[in-house]
């Protein structure tokens, strides 16, 4: 690896949290959620993939928690399969 990259998978620490290598995984949207706004499994195994891969240190976007801190009636811009809605809005 060129001297440019030679901290990119060594381990640092800040305060309390250690992380394994300088890959960080910045907070955005994926768009796996239920219906209801509500993260579903596919976001957990997008996640945990993207650890697995080597990501050191992911910040998670706005998740909704409970259906009743929704902040818009449409959050979800794929199907269950993986298709691209056709219309897709944010009522904020």
């Amino acid at each position: 690896m060129s001297e440019r990259f030679r901290y990119l998978f060594t381990p640092f620490q800040t305060g309390l949290i250690a992380v394994k290598d300088r890959l960080v995984f910045l907070p955005h949207a994926a768009g796996f959620v239920t219906p209801d706004g509500l993260p579903d499994e596919r976001e957990y195994w997008y996640h945990r993939e993207s650890a697995e891969g080597g990501v050191g240190l992911i910040i998670e976007g706005d998740n909704v928690v409970h259906r009743s801190s929704r902040g818009h009636d449409v959050a979800n811009a794929f199907d269950a399969e993986g298709d691209s809605l056709e219309s897709f809005h944010f009522f904020w």
